[in-house]
């Protein structure tokens, strides 16, 4: 891909958010000068999220110093200026579109007044197609404004991936062969500090995460830790069901209820065996997952617990038995007496 750069230029910004798109623009533009030879400088240009710069919150501050050092490392060349730090106006949501642009034009005046660029670019790919979305499951939650093209280009602003998609995107990754060494310290998920152990991992459940996993693949550790849980959670159901069938008294009041719980119990392990196949279908289709098999061990121990309780009803049935017998006992002696 061939970005267009005005020879006449000699400083653009580039909004760089520590994520796979801008950090791939950020590379193509940084190398594009190198092999030009031109006399153009980056400034690269991070919003703050509202919180200190040091807060794990504001981990795109990060994520994009980051691939800065790398995109010199990898271009043994540095065209870029100190990371500017954006502090936008007021506080917004990530999906409310209208705000930003309201940013946006604040952010104008200080690329070009306050840090005299030429230029500024940002790159955001437009959506995986509807239907692709739509089969997989992660259409609610998506900027609905991407869904034809990221294209909100005005004064003196490009985004040149404004036609292609995240699929397109990993095509440039492969293609510079950079989709080993710059593409992983990249970040797109948006989860929050618990569901990233404080931001130091993906969620596996925001929109972004889906995104990024359709279009590149599940990563491995997540694959990992599903299939882990998973395992765990068939060997806890199977340990319960042993412990169930251990519980089974003689009354037969015992064991009807005690059959009950099993049914309940074997209906559980089928809707794991279902959710079992579903999640190795999405896997090889998708390779995505997020499955929460935990919950169905917790039934079956509940089931297993109302075993116990209903066993220990049984015997107390049993015990009262025994007193009416003993009662009866002594009654038919003490007619006996009468007899004699």
């Amino acid at each position: 891909m061939e970005i267009e750069l005005n020879p006449n230029w000699k400083k653009i910004a580039i909004n760089m958010s520590g994520g796979a798109d801008s950090s791939m623009l950020a590379y193509l533009i940084a190398k594009q000068i190198k092999e030009n030879d031109l006399a153009l400088i980056i400034q690269p240009i991070t919003w703050e999220r509202f919180y200190p710069s040091n807060s794990p919150k504001n981990w795109n501050l990060r994520y994009a110093a980051n691939a800065i050092e790398k995109i010199k490392e990898l271009l043994e060349f540095n065209p870029f200026e100190k990371q500017y730090i954006y502090k936008p106006v007021k506080k917004h949501k990530l999906e409310d579109w209208d705000e930003i642009i309201e940013d946006m034009k604040d952010i104008e005046s200080i690329i070009f007044n306050h840090l005299n660029c030429d230029w500024f670019f940002y790159g955001t790919t437009c959506n995986p197609p509807l239907e692709e979305m739509k089969k997989i499951g992660f259409d609610i939650g998506r900027q609905e404004e991407r869904d034809q093209n990221a294209d909100k280009s005005g004064f003196k602003q490009t985004n040149p991936f404004c036609d292609i998609n995240k699929k397109d995107l990993r095509d440039l990754y492969i293609k510079h062969d950079v989709l080993k060494s710059l593409f992983p310290i990249t970040r797109s998920c948006e989860g929050s500090a618990e569901w990233t152990d404080d931001f130091t991992k993906d969620c596996g459940g925001c929109w972004w995460c889906y995104e990024r996993w359709w279009a590149f693949g599940v990563p491995d550790e997540i694959k990992s830790v599903a299939k882990s849980k998973l395992q765990r959670s068939i060997e806890e159901v199977n340990r319960a069901k042993a412990a169930l069938e251990k519980s089974i008294g003689s009354e037969e009041e015992a064991i009807n209820n005690v059959k009950k719980s099993k049914k309940l119990l074997d209906s559980t392990i089928a809707k794991i065996a279902t959710l079992k196949k579903k999640y190795e279908e999405y896997m090889e289709k998708h390779e995505e997952n997020k499955i929460e098999y935990s919950k169905n061990v917790e039934k079956g121990l509940d089931y297993y617990n109302n075993a116990k309780k209903n066993k220990e009803i049984s015997l107390k049935y049993v015990e009262k038995m025994n007193d009416y017998h003993n009662k009866k006992k002594h009654y038919l002696d003490w007619l006996g007496k009468f007899d004699d």
